[in-house]
This record gives C-alpha cells, structure tokens and sequence, in this order.
C-alpha cells in the first residue's frame, strides 16, 4: 500500500545463487548496487531514508547460459493497441577466456594546460592514467598523447603493451606539468594520426579525452572542429570517450563527439574524485567482447525508435539494455553481427513479440524516459524544433515523466491550448509562476550554455535520462539538473525544484494519472476531446457495476474517491 507519510528507512537485501551460474542481475525498479561472490552467486542491495514507496521493488534475475552472449526480452502491448515496447538485455558473459576478448588500440590523450593545476586535478588525472596503462591487456596496443598550447605524442605510433613500452608511458605521465593554453583540435588529430597507418579493420580504436577547458588555441569551433574528427576518422571505427573536469568545459563538443562516435562522455565536478572516475570507467571498457554491433530483428515484427538508437560495443560482464517499439507480433529472430579481433562474429536469438502482454508495466515508461532524454539532447545540441518538443511534451505527460523542463514544456502547452483547469496534468505550486519561470530559463540555458555549472548540470541530467535502466531515472536526473553542479543560482533552483516537487504523477497498470487538487486525472482524458463525460458517484452502485464491466481498471480506481479516466471510449469522472 502507497504511505501517507515518508517511510523513515527502507533496506532490500537480495541474494541470488543459481547453479549453473548467474548471468544478468537488473531492477527496472529502484537503483539496486549489486556485488558478485564468484560466478554463481550475488547481492543485490538497496536503502534509502524519507522516501514515499509508490512502486514495488522488482529484481530480474537470468541464469548464465554457456553462451558468450545471452539475450532476453521483455514486452508490454495492451489490446488493440497498434504498437507495443519491448526490452532488450544483452549479457556478455562474465567470464571469457584470453582469446574470446578483442584486442583493441588505446589513445590516451591528457590535459596539461595551465588551469589543470587547480585543486591537484592534473595529479589525480596523472594517478588514474598510470592505472589505466597497468591494466592493459596482452594484445592491446596504445598512445599517449599529452596537449596544452600544442599536442605532444609519446611515441609518434601505436606500441604494444608490453611491459617497457607501459614503464616508459608511466614516467612520461608522471613528469608532466600544467603549463598553456588548450588546443583540443591539434589534439584530437593527434591522437587519430595512427589510425591512417596502423588501423585495423574490426578492432575497436577508442580515444580517451580528458579535458578540463574549452579550445583557446587554435580551431575553437564546435562545428569545425567535429568535422575535423569525423574527417580524421575516414569512415573507420573510432570511439571518443570524453571526460570533462569541473564546469569550464565545453559540454556540447565534448557530447557531441561522443555521440558521433557512440561512445559516452563523463564530468567530473569539482570536489569529486577524478581518479577514481577515471579508473572505474576503465575497468568497464578494458575487455570489449563485441566491436561494432549491429542488431536486426527478422520476422514479422518490425522494432522503431530504438534507444540508443546505436549499440555500444559490448564489454565483458556489462549489460547492455535496449528499448524500443514495435508492430506486429509473433515469434521473431534477433541477429546480432560484429567483430571479434578483426573475425566477423554473430550471435541470433528467437523471441515472442506478442499482441497482448501486461505484466511488464513498466517497460513503456522506462523506453519513454530515454526517449524523452534523446529528444531534450536533439534540443539541447541541435536546436529546438516543433516536432522535437511536441513529441518530448507527449511522451511526458502521458508517461508521468517530471523534470524541470518536461514541467515546463507541458505548462506551456497546455496554456497556449487552453485545456480546463480540471483536466490540466502540470500544476504550478499555489498559483505561483517563479517556478515555471526558473524550469523556463533551465530549458533555455541548455540550449544556450555550453560552459559553466548549468552546462555540466544540463548534460549530466539528459545523459541520466538518455541511460536510464529503472523507474528513478527522472529522480536522479533532477538532482543532477537541481544542485549537484552548482550552476542555477539559490532561489530559481528552490524554485524550480518546488515546481518538480508540486507535480504528482502515478504510473498504475500502463497508465500515467496526475494529481489535480483532490482529483486524480488520466494523461489519456486530454486527448478525448469532444468524447461523452460521464459522473459516476464513488461507493454506488453504479460503481460497482463499472468495475465488474472493466475489472482493470481496478488499480486505477484504487488512486481515490475522486478519479478521472477513459473506460470503454467514454471519459468516467468518479466523485465523492
């Protein structure tokens, strides 16, 4: 049952032993922290304080299958509707042997202009790289590249990474010194100068960028410099992962380098350790299993929409989750296609798209949650248009998703439309409009502001959407937009956290109910203008004979005496 007051201390402990060995360990529910005790046994954990339950905790849990890569499918379609989402775990295995791990080319290219001195951010970036050259595989080959007003190679050319070649790398790092300005396009061509003669078709080339400044030196352009890379690049393979230390970087080069080349961008904000950032992302792409993946589905179902709509590669014990939409139905055939050390590879699967599926409620809401993150990033980097925040504004509102500029964006909206207040989903806090106003200049700063805490704020909170694997993603995104930055001045903060805070949203049995005054409103009952309103007394018995004609809408009449929803192509508006 949902609490009317904050539980003081919530703790989940799981433990999981399968004998023939445990694979995959996920909850679309809560953010859980999972520790393994060798191959067939785990912990998975959570706790918190203060916290309102609304969803049950959920654990999934796959057993290991002998296969390198297992596959798993989750759906959810309601009857009659045309499309349905679905959710896709790809596992590696945890345990492969030498040869079943790709060789891959490693470029480290560090920061060493002059502001790195600040607060040691050039020592602890020199600590976490002496750890990454130490945990190269047998068969890696790397570079260091190191830049301030001009870049510096080490070696001119990829070298193995064998034990000379890693001591040498590591006394280079530890004698560098902060000094100049920041040329990041000299240094990015840099670190793909190898490419052109030592690249190998099929075996993943991945440049490490560490940052912790715009480009003053030089190319400053984002759009010059961007094409200069995917120039550079030539069609191969590249992977950019870019790390940007405290908030003077430039967030929309660094997210759009790393787009471009699906990989992933990382900030460090001030106070936070870099060192243990830089190590821990490290030890999560040193053992690719999979290089360039590539995912089809044959059959009679057709998938839309992905997210992400390009597949990392796949790294030893990482799981890689995918969701989409999909028509159609019936027994299909996934086909994944890659590389391992150069050598094609594929793996395929068969899965049941079905036409009517229920139990997996929340796979909808988790596929919009990312949905709406890569639409506010299109916004973000590439620029507003009505089509991208029309469908970020659906996709919200219908899906219970609430940030500050989810919030806006549906403020917005349904103002200029003039929707009746008692139909209204997004509530300002007391008739206050500080709130929409400071969610307003948010939305704006992130399409505006590439430097600076609200920058970094902006781009951590989407890149939690854009990723999110459980139901708190949208929490955690607003704590990273809110403060953890230190961006947005006090007040319009304050503001637009009471604005977020204001909004109560239920997601119940594949719908989205919003709390309006006393009421609670379908997302569904906007969209049935014109539709016959029919005033159903809570407790009679034309009550109880609704819900004998549609039993599920049992969950949803569970939210209270004053409910509002669509049943049977008619708008139902329960009272007291």
């Amino acid at each position: 049952k949902f609490s009317s007051q904050p539980v003081k201390s919530v703790s989940v402990k799981v433990e999981v032993e399968l004998p023939e060995g445990v694979r995959t360990v996920w909850s679309p529910s809560h953010e859980v922290d999972v520790t393994r005790h060798g191959p067939k046994r785990a912990v998975a954990g959570f706790e918190a304080k203060d916290v309102r339950p609304d969803t049950d905790f959920q654990l999934f849990v796959a057993p290991s299958t002998g296969s390198e890569v297992a596959a798993h499918v989750l759906a959810y379609r309601e009857p009659g509707e045309a499309e349905g989402s679905f959710l896709l775990v790809l596992s590696p295995a945890r345990e492969l042997s030498a040869e079943k791990v790709v060789r891959k080319d490693v470029v480290f290219v560090l920061d060493t202009s002059g502001s790195m001195a600040e607060r040691g951010k050039l020592e602890q970036a020199k600590r976490a790289l002496s750890f990454c050259l130490k945990n190269l595989n047998d068969g890696d080959r790397f570079e260091v590249v190191r830049f301030s007003t001009e870049a510096e190679p080490l070696f001119g050319r990829l070298v193995a990474a064998g034990k000379a070649n890693v001591e040498k790398a590591d006394a280079f790092v530890g004698g560098l010194k902060p000094l100049g300005g920041t040329a990041i396009e000299d240094a990015l061509l840099s670190a793909l100068e190898p490419l052109k003669e030592q690249g190998e078709a099929g075996r993943p080339y991945n440049v490490v960028f560490l940052t912790d400044g715009r480009p003053t030196v030089g190319t400053t352009g984002d759009d010059a410099i961007v094409g200069s890379v995917g120039k550079a690049r030539g069609g191969r393979t590249v992977r950019v992962f870019s790390f940007g230390v405290g908030t003077d970087v430039n967030t929309h080069l660094l997210d759009r380098l790393s787009e471009s080349t699906r990989a992933a961008s990382r900030y460090v904000l001030p106070g936070q350790d870099l060192e243990i950032a830089l190590s821990g992302f490290f030890s999560k792409i040193s053992d690719p299993v999979l290089a360039g993946p590539r995912l089809r589905v044959g059959g009679s179902v057709r998938v839309t929409k992905l997210a992400p709509p390009e597949l990392p590669d796949l790294f030893k014990g990482e799981e890689v989750v995918v969701l989409g939409r999909y028509s159609g139905s019936g027994e299909a055939t996934l086909t994944l296609d890659g590389t391992v050390n150069g050598a094609p590879r594929r793996f395929t699967w068969t899965a049941t798209f079905p036409d009517r599926a229920l139990e997996n409620d929340f796979v909808p809401r988790l596929w919009a949650t990312r949905r709406v993150g890569w639409l506010l990033d299109r916004i973000r980097l590439d620029g507003e248009s009505a089509e991208l925040r029309g469908e970020a504004t659906d996709l919200a509102r219908r899906y219970g998703i609430v940030t500050p500029w989810t919030s806006y964006l549906v403020l917005e909206d349904e103002s200029r439309r003039n929707v009746p207040a008692s139909a209204r989903t997004v509530q300002a806090p007391a008739g206050d409009d500080r709130g929409r106003a400071a969610a307003g200049a948010m939305y704006r700063a992130a399409r505006e502001e590439k430097s600076g805490g609200a920058a970094v704020a902006s781009a951590q909170s989407v890149a939690a959407l854009k990723s999110a694997v459980s139901a708190e993603a949208p929490s955690v995104a607003n704590d990273l937009a809110l403060g953890s930055a230190g961006g947005a001045p006090d007040a319009p903060a304050r503001d637009a956290r009471q604005l977020v805070a204001a909004q109560a949203a239920r997601w119940v049995n594949g719908r989205t109910f919003w709390q309006n005054g006393k009421a609670w409103v379908d997302a569904q009952v906007q969209g049935r203008k014109g539709a016959r309103t029919r005033q159903v007394k809570f407790g009679s018995a034309e009550y109880d004979a609704l819900l004998g004609r549609h039993p599920e809408a049992a969950p949803w009449l569970a939210l209270g005496r004053n409910v509002q929803l669509v049943l049977g192509g008619e708008v139902v508006e329960v009272v007291e």
